[in-house]
């Protein structure tokens, strides 16, 4: 990510539904992240992007593709 990217945190899906407004307002790309293990993947981020972690979150239920 760049170096003028931010990370917010929320509790829940709840708190993150609030949390993506402003970055949908200011037009900025939102990445989830959770353990942070597949950042490299994709193409390179170069603009200033918020990333929304979901690590915090307990009881969500993954199901890999």
């Amino acid at each position: 990510m760049t170096e003028s990217s931010r990370t917010l945190a929320p509790a829940t899906p709840a708190e993150a539904a609030r949390m993506v407004a402003d970055p949908a307002r200011e037009r900025r790309t939102l990445v989830p992240v959770g353990g942070r293990t597949s950042l490299r993947y994709g193409w390179p981020v170069r603009q200033p992007v918020t990333a929304l972690s979901t690590a915090a979150w307990c009881k969500v239920i993954d199901y890999p593709a």
